[in-house]
């Protein structure tokens, strides 16, 4: 008898112990899923921290563009309505011209008022095309982060080997060389390039553009009068990393107030 409950207790014995070594296992094994689940987190953690950095920088830049745009908005407004005054104190101007021939004389009355009829016509598609230009400069700057225009430069001195322009009214990505007046292309695409307010005698097709030392064709005078034209403007495939200029030339001569710009479209 006191043999069978010694076999009991030592039944009850092993099974405790085995018990206790599967119980350590299965702690082992839960808290190794524990640790590996710490670990993703803070590994997504740190990914997700990244990414908000990110963020937040690309929100700064796009902020300052914005900014840069607004200003470049606001300045070609003020140009607009600068010009649209002057014209129209211009007309103005006629109109009291016109009473006084009429009040000192009556010979050809009807033939100066036909004239002031042409004139303020001329005016009105004058305004009206200036505005549709202004317009199309402001879409073009909004929608197109890739752009500069630059003025300033003398007109009294050929420049033949390339046109330094010192007043940068906008650039971005900076990319334009004041000291030397390149514009180094920031990205491939198709550009447009412009200039305005030269003096030309023929440009046969040609335009006063220089592409990493290459004349580029396509530019014909626009808006021709007088020998001089008020704009001029070709587009173009450009790879990152090539170097635009315009140049003085036979065919082309830059004044005090030619603005060169350009554009990704």
């Amino acid at each position: 008898m006191s043999g069978n409950i010694l076999h009991v207790i030592l039944g009850f014995i092993v099974i405790g112990a085995t018990s206790v070594q599967i119980s350590q296992a299965v702690d082992s094994q839960l808290l190794t899923f524990l640790l590996n689940e710490m670990s993703n987190f803070r590994t997504s953690s740190l990914a997700m921290e990244n990414e908000i950095n990110e963020l937040k920088t690309a929100i700064a830049t796009l902020t300052s563009h914005n900014n840069q745009l607004q200003g470049l908005v606001t300045s070609l407004n003020s140009q607009c309505r600068d010009c649209e005054q002057h014209l129209l104190g211009n007309v103005s101007k006629l109109n009291s011209d016109i009473q006084t021939i009429a009040r000192a004389t009556n010979t050809s009355v009807l033939y100066v008022v036909r004239k002031h009829e042409v004139f303020e016509e001329h005016i009105e598609k004058l305004l009206a095309n200036q505005s549709k230009d202004f317009k199309t400069q402001i879409q073009n700057f909004s929608s197109h982060p890739v752009i500069f225009s630059v003025h300033g430069s003398a007109g009294d001195k050929l420049q033949f080997s390339g046109i330094k322009f010192p007043q940068v009214s906008i650039d971005t990505p900076p990319n334009y060389n004041v000291a030397t007046g390149v514009y180094t292309v920031p990205e491939d695409g198709y550009y447009t390039l412009r200039i305005t307010d030269g003096i030309l005698r023929s440009l046969k097709n040609l335009s006063p553009f220089m592409v990493d030392g290459h004349r580029q064709t396509g530019c014909y005078g626009l808006d021709q009068t007088n020998n001089a034209f008020s704009v001029c403007q070709i587009y173009v495939y450009l790879r990152a990393g090539q170097r635009v200029w315009t140049q003085d030339s036979l065919e082309f001569i830059h004044t005090n107030t030619t603005v060169f710009s350009g554009w990704k479209m």
